[in-house]
């Protein structure tokens, strides 16, 4: 991805501190995980059985014109 678009990925590590000065854990907290399985929609809403975007990693983009880089390759490499 960041060869395609130029976006860096940025990973936190077990110990390292977040932002909020928090110990970063490598997964979200449960209560977030909670809330977006509560914020998906139709029949899927309340569900944990597939909850996305559990740990803690990113794509960095520089700019606008790279997250559209970043979507047309993610949708072009979806089945």
């Amino acid at each position: 991805m960041a060869a395609a678009t130029g976006a860096k990925l940025e990973l936190q590590l077990l110990g390292d501190v977040d932002r909020h000065g928090c110990e970063v854990t490598s997964v979200k907290k449960i209560a977030r995980i909670v809330e977006k399985a509560k914020l998906q929609f139709g029949d899927r809403r309340g569900r944990t059985d597939r909850v996305c975007d559990a740990v803690r990693a990113m794509l960095v983009a520089p700019d606008v014109a790279t997250v559209a880089a970043i979507v047309e390759a993610l949708s072009s490499a979806a089945p």
